[in-house]
């Protein structure tokens, strides 16, 4: 994935991350942002960790845009609004209610915004830098 046209996310304004300009994902790799790189926990995983520039995503919903600027001016390329009640899963998300569970994607090519196309993951915590417990082909 060529993400030398200044991609970044954005998160309800609150969390700021950027992709670094030299990143190269390829076909099948994961990259993962945190809070912080430094924990141990990082160390020494099979793929790439970077840090969020600001704040955390919340576990009761949020807002996440993958965003352009290529062109000038912003263009949203994807986007999804995530919460922690029906219709989205809610056997995952709320880690303040010892729910370790994450939600995710049954399969990258369905649509990030649809509730329907979510579901709890099947690993206690969460699963990063690898495929979604619950991937469907």
């Amino acid at each position: 994935m060529d993400l030398n046209d200044n991609l970044g996310f954005e998160v309800n304004d609150d969390v700021e991350l950027t992709f670094p300009a030299d990143l190269s994902i390829q076909p099948g790799e994961y990259i993962v942002y945190v809070k912080d790189v430094t924990e141990e926990r990082w160390n020494g995983v099979s793929f790439q960790v970077f840090e969020l520039a600001s704040g955390i995503p919340g576990n009761s919903g949020d807002t996440v845009k993958l965003v352009s600027t290529s062109c000038g001016s912003p263009e949203v390329n994807d986007i999804v609004e995530y919460d922690n009640y029906t219709p989205w899963p809610e056997d995952g998300i709320d880690v303040y209610d010892e729910k370790l569970h994450s939600i995710e994607l049954i399969h990258p090519d369905l649509d990030n915004n649809d509730a329907a196309n979510w579901a709890g993951s099947t690993v206690e915590g969460v699963t990063p830098g690898t495929e979604n417990s619950v991937y469907t082909p």
